[in-house]
């Protein structure tokens, strides 16, 4: 049984560790898009500050950004992976292509990532100093 099934065990494996690569990169990926965001918006960051702007208002903004943009990818995916997912049918076993148990999953693991991915970003913004941001070029 081990020997019938063990090039799909492997398959399979292979397909995980791609998957949290990809689930990784993808956090990455999203960091540095609002990293570049906050750095081209550091000087709107540091008169937001100065005028009496909280930390958590601050982390507020660019949560909301951040969420908003994986929040629009999730919804473009979701509606690009639904048509698609024929294309894997063969390659799963006693999964449907269309079980909303796994898209749910994938959704919340997405939100999540994006979750960390926003809140490191949005931390650096947050212990800007007013008067350097001010002075930022």
């Amino acid at each position: 049984m081990d020997g019938a099934l063990g090039a799909r065990r492997f398959s399979l494996s292979l397909i995980g560790v791609f998957a949290v690569t990809a689930l990784v990169l993808a956090a990455a990926a999203l960091y540095a898009v609002i990293a570049y965001g906050i750095e081209r918006r550091t000087r709107e960051i540091g008169v937001r500050m100065a005028l009496g702007a909280s930390q958590f208002a601050i982390l507020q903004m660019i949560m909301s950004e951040g969420f908003c943009l994986v929040a629009t990818g999730m919804a473009l995916g979701f509606l690009a992976a639904i048509p698609l997912a024929n294309l894997i049918a063969t390659q799963l076993y006693g999964v449907s292509t269309h079980d909303p148990l796994t898209y749910a999953i994938v959704l919340v693991a997405l939100s999540v990532a994006a979750l960390f991915a926003s809140y490191f970003a949005a931390r650096r913004a947050m212990h800007l100093d007013p008067m350097v941001a001010l002075r930022h070029e």
